[in-house]
């Protein structure tokens, strides 16, 4: 089973660009891992301790990162961590392709936040019920890991 998830910075309403402390951090993080170089369409295959890989989006300029996004075959534990250390580095939120705003919805929640400053920078009226996530398995357990 496929699935997608994008972390974004959002201020308020409106999509907004990491701070040199926050990208410094991301590039930092993405560093860490086993990668292949970054193709011509500014794709990188990340390829974790575990032996999973995921195909991951990335920013044409380091220098205004507004985020990332994730395609995946299927989830693993050091994955979701990896997740979760980039959305808190970039401040990030992130978004489920396969959740839903509408709270009543088994599927899960379409905006996690992992941090209270995220949650908090974010508009009111941009998602009716995010949810905040302060751990890797917390994380784990929405996604079904």
């Amino acid at each position: 089973m496929s699935h997608d998830i994008f972390l974004n910075r959002v201020v308020g309403s409106e999509k907004s660009v990491c701070s040199p402390q926050e990208a410094q951090a991301c590039v930092d993080l993405l560093r860490s891992i086993n990668s292949d170089k970054l193709d011509e369409f500014n794709f990188l295959r990340l390829e974790f301790q575990d032996g999973s890989t995921v195909e991951i989006s990335i920013w044409e300029d380091a220098t205004a990162i507004t985020g990332c996004a994730f395609y995946m075959r299927g989830l693993s534990k050091p994955l979701i961590e990896f997740i979760f250390d980039m959305s808190l580095a970039g401040n990030f939120v992130i978004l489920d392709s396969s959740g839903t705003d509408n709270i009543d919805d088994s599927r899960g929640p379409l905006a996690i936040m992992t941090s209270p400053e995220t949650l908090n920078e974010v508009g009111p009226n941009i998602f009716k019920h995010p949810r905040l996530c302060e751990s890797v398995p917390e994380l784990a357990e929405i996604f079904g890991i």
